[in-house]
């Protein structure tokens, strides 16, 4: 009799040990992608022998270097197409009801101005030459869904960087500045890119401790005093003109972030709107307006009256 208790207790002790690693293991990676389309990088500068791979080298170790994308390489849209598997949804219904959506895009440019000029002033009073050597990148910006094939965004970027030639009097100073304005200017254009991302980048909760919220958005995205709000998601609803289904959202809170991360940024909950309790996978965007966490202007004093008549 005590060898089958000990036997079921054998059994129960495995079981929960198979559960905790089951719950402490990684799930599968649901972070949104991206690919660069470098064929359908136009250039439509003056110069037709024109060479984007700085850019594109810059904006592809961007992309993977800040954790959010899974940066993948594919020739067409229908490749993407057929990999559905790319696009399975987290859901503990088994999908039936979608709650967390991989989102993916195209980026693809119309490169309009990519290169450098020289600049010389003379010093009317003293004779001195300066010379700067300016680097100008100039593109549109096409962001495109890759499950419908449409677009969702279109922006004009404009960067441009200056590298300093001017040699001290009585010394020489020799480099390529070029290379160094065009390489900036390239480094700003990334950087803007990726903010025009991060506005179509779903972000979710991951953890919620009385007042304290943690999500997903690393410290790039969620430095230190920067403002999210909560959301929650109900019914689809669909668009009768577009078709395109979305859910009806209902604003939790405000929080403030306080402690960034690399895999998450942890915050406070500033103001709410609700009664209803902040739960885990509601989504987290921007808030639109992050001046609420400055303190409350006064409110301007009442003009004092005067005996004068007024004209």
């Amino acid at each position: 009799m005590k060898m089958w208790k000990y036997y079921l207790a054998a059994i129960f002790l495995g079981c929960l040990t198979f559960n905790i690693a089951a719950e402490e293991a990684d799930g599968p990676d649901m972070r949104p992608l991206v690919c660069i389309e470098k064929d359908k990088i136009a250039n439509k500068t003056d110069n037709r022998r024109a060479n984007f791979s700085a850019l594109i080298d810059r904006l592809n170790h961007n992309l993977v270097q800040c954790g959010i994308y899974r940066v993948i390489d594919m020739q067409n849209l229908a490749d993407v197409l057929k990999d559905n598997e790319k696009f399975a949804a987290v859901a503990d219904d088994g999908g039936k009801e979608t709650k967390i959506q991989t989102p993916g895009f195209f980026i693809r440019m119309n490169v309009t101005q990519y290169g450098f000029s020289s600049e010389v002033q003379r010093d009317a009073l003293y004779g001195q030459t300066s010379r700067n050597e300016v680097a100008t990148v100039e593109l549109i910006l096409t962001l495109v869904d890759m499950r419908t094939g449409q677009t969702v965004k279109s922006a004009n970027i404009s960067r441009t960087a200056v590298a300093a030639a001017t040699a001290a009097p009585g010394s020489a100073k020799a480099g390529n500045y070029r290379e160094q304005s065009l390489q900036e200017a390239c480094r700003y254009v990334c950087e803007d890119i990726l903010k025009v991302l991060y506005q179509f980048t779903p972000f979710y909760v991951m953890d919620v401790n009385g007042q304290e919220v943690m999500i997903d958005a690393p410290a790039q995205v969620a430095p230190v005093n920067s403002t999210f709000d909560i959301f929650k998601t109900g019914k689809a609803i669909r668009n009768r003109r577009t078709g395109k289904v979305t859910r009806r959202e209902t604003k939790i809170c405000t929080i403030v972030i306080t402690a960034p991360g690399e895999d998450g940024s942890t915050g406070r909950v500033f103001q709410l709107y609700t009664q209803d309790p902040v739960k885990v996978d509601y989504i987290a965007r921007p808030a639109t307006a992050p001046a609420a966490v400055a303190a409350p202007a006064t409110a301007p004093a009442a003009p004092v009256g005067t005996a004068a008549a007024p004209f």
